[in-house]
């Protein structure tokens, strides 16, 4: 591994002024930038939830295939790192999920491909078959019968580091006031159960990304990881215009870019209210 130890020895291709459009960003173009970043950075066997060899050569290989499969990616974020091609954030293609919503059909088939194909790799997993023969109508339940799960269901998709996602049933009869005390009270109750699936209180605060200097750092942690050179936090800090310094930058950026590379729910969920209100307003 080569050691990074000026600013000079960054790439070329890098320049920090390219990135200073960011600074009036929504959260939906901060999704969308993330967003191309993300589908890279996941892929390295760092990242790679799949991906646990610690065979040497058996790594090689795997950073060989992801230098080649995202070359294209890399060489067009790093040419135009703030360009949105294709950005629409009506298109249905760009639509992020809310975090209550309904559950169709197409979440159960998921589940159930899911469980397949953990079931085919030997893992140990819920006991599920009447869910699927239920929801296929192989089965018709009994008035006195009921399916023995509890909660009854609860997609999990078998990934690592994601919660569980309860399924519930709202009674629209009910007024808003009601529905939204038996909300409150069920997630108080859910949280209780399961404490370490609680998440952090406060929205995402995209706006002290720029500032941060999340965008170039990312480019360059992707950088670094294509070349196996080490970028200390502090040459990082400098490079990426944050103005705290290294020891501030190593406890700020770095985790919030590995939860970001990890998922963008979160992120998502917001930019999905922000579009629902851009549209009731319109």
């Amino acid at each position: 591994m080569v050691k990074i130890n000026q600013v000079d020895d960054l790439p070329t291709w890098y320049d920090l002024e390219k990135y200073g459009d960011c600074e009036s960003f929504d959260g939906a173009e901060w999704l969308y930038q993330l967003d191309r970043r993300v589908d890279i950075l996941r892929m390295h066997p760092d990242f790679n939830e799949g991906c646990n060899t610690r065979d040497e050569v058996e790594r090689d290989i795997v950073l060989d295939v992801w230098k080649e499969s995202m070359k294209e990616m890399m060489e067009s974020v790093r040419q135009e790192p703030m360009s949105f091609q294709g950005f629409n954030r009506t298109d249905s293609c760009f639509r992020p999920s809310l975090s209550v919503s309904r559950v169709t059909r197409r979440d159960f088939k998921i589940q159930a491909c899911m469980d397949e194909i953990a079931r085919r790799k030997g893992e140990k997993i819920p006991e599920r078959s009447d869910w699927w023969r239920v929801v296929r109508g192989d089965k018709e339940l009994r008035p006195d019968e009921d399916l023995p799960a509890n909660p009854l269901f609860e997609f999990d998709y078998h990934m690592n580091g994601h919660s569980s996602i309860p399924v519930l049933k709202v009674d629209l009869c009910a007024t808003d006031s009601v529905l939204i005390a038996s909300f409150e009270r069920w997630l108080k109750e859910e949280r209780a159960r399961r404490p370490s699936h609680a998440c952090k209180r406060e929205k995402p605060s995209y706006r002290d990304w720029k500032r941060y200097g999340l965008l170039p750092y990312m480019d360059l942690l992707t950088w670094s990881k294509e070349n196996d050179y080490q970028v200390p936090h502090h040459i990082m800090a400098q490079a990426v215009g944050y103005k705290k310094g290294g020891d501030s930058f190593r406890k700020t950026v770095p985790k919030l870019a590995s939860d970001l590379i990890k998922s963008l729910s979160e992120l998502e969920a917001l930019v999905a209210l922000e579009i629902d209100s851009e549209r009731f307003k319109a």
